[in-house]
């Protein structure tokens, strides 16, 4: 018996009174007949849905996840152990479940055609798991909802992360690195939150390193914030925002990136810092950008504290602003001075 089915029988008295109408044949006239109340065992199937269950997977010992997805039910843990060769699907009817890889344990998509980890169900929590190979390391998809939080994602064949089809993120203490584009892409009216999940919490920020584009990108409608993240070393800019899309950058490292540091274009704003709590604080740049510190171009602005965002091209936006560029006629850029902020 399935230890999500757990039935056990209850005694319920069901007091039923039947007044039985019969004619007699032989007295020739209608009597009534009481029956005695009745004491009756009734079972009722009782299930633990409503009570989470931990289900344990050692891949090493060829037990598949994906199995332990099907049989899951919402509120369960998967707890996995092992390195763990599949692709893995949780599909639109998989609700509250936990992936825990326990710092440990390895998911690695051998289908370079297929995520490693497609996520199409709601409120999905994947962690403790280096993720490899695969298209995208992580696949959030079609409405989902999950957070990402604890793990290294890295060489896969497209995306570490793509959040795509009106789908919501939350990605903190994550290592990505290594994938072929982008780091983490936002596509479809996407949003994330990249380092913290809630404004009344500590930032929790992730590594973002060594992609084969931007570290960052940002596309089609849609948007992210973005707090106390290192993002360094990425071929592409270290954070892109374009095609209609929105960012708020706070507190970022923003290093040593192969194009700008922050590059805004097609109809797009970014915000850097100047909001409350944790998107307060400024970006900063120690090791330069190799472009410009920030680009803002066809018909897209930004606005806040520009601080050290910086690149290797110096052009001066405003006395005393090194480091950004706005291009001629496309794009409007407005920056306040630095100032100090009071602790707590």
């Amino acid at each position: 018996m399935s230890s999500h089915s757990l039935p056990f029988f209850t005694s319920s008295l069901c007091r039923l009174s039947f007044l039985v109408a019969g004619e007699s044949r032989r007295l020739g006239k209608r009597f009534r007949l009481p029956i005695l109340s009745l004491a009756i065992l009734v079972p009722i199937l009782v299930t633990a849905s409503a009570q989470a269950a931990t289900i344990t997977v050692d891949c090493n010992a060829g037990v598949k996840v994906q199995t332990a997805i099907d049989a899951a039910k919402p509120g369960d843990k998967i707890v996995v152990s092992g390195v763990c060769n599949e692709n893995v699907r949780i599909l639109d009817e998989v609700t509250r479940i936990t992936l825990d890889g326990q710092g440990t344990a390895t998911i690695h998509g051998p289908n370079s055609g297929a995520n490693t980890i497609l996520v199409a169900g709601r409120n999905i929590t994947i962690q403790g798991f280096t993720i490899s190979g695969g298209r995208n390391g992580v696949a959030v998809v079609r409405g989902a909802m999950a957070l990402i939080d604890s793990n290294t994602i890295q060489e896969s064949a497209e995306n570490g992360i793509n959040v795509a089809q009106h789908s919501f993120a939350g990605i903190l203490n994550t290592t990505v690195q290594l994938n072929h584009d982008a780091g983490i892409r936002m596509l479809d009216s996407s949003f994330a939150r990249i380092g913290f999940m809630d404004l009344a919490q500590p930032a929790r920020g992730n590594t973002i390193r060594q992609n084969g584009a931007a570290g960052v990108l940002v596309d089609w409608s849609s948007g992210a914030s973005l707090a106390a993240n290192s993002i360094s070393d990425n071929d592409g800019p270290g954070v892109s925002v374009t095609g209609a899309s929105q960012a708020e950058l706070a507190g970022n490292h923003i290093d040593g990136n192969r194009s700008d540091g922050v590059a805004v274009s097609q109809n797009s704003f970014v915000q850097l810092g100047d909001w409350p709590g944790l998107l307060n604080p400024p970006n900063d740049t120690t090791v330069p950008n190799a472009g410009f510190g920030l680009r803002c171009s066809l018909n897209s602005s930004a606005s806040g504290f520009l601080a050290t965002l910086d690149g290797a091209g110096k052009v001066i936006l405003g006395r005393g602003f090194g480091g950004a560029k706005s291009e001629r006629g496309t794009g409007v850029a407005r920056f306040l001075r630095p100032r100090a902020w009071p602790e707590g």
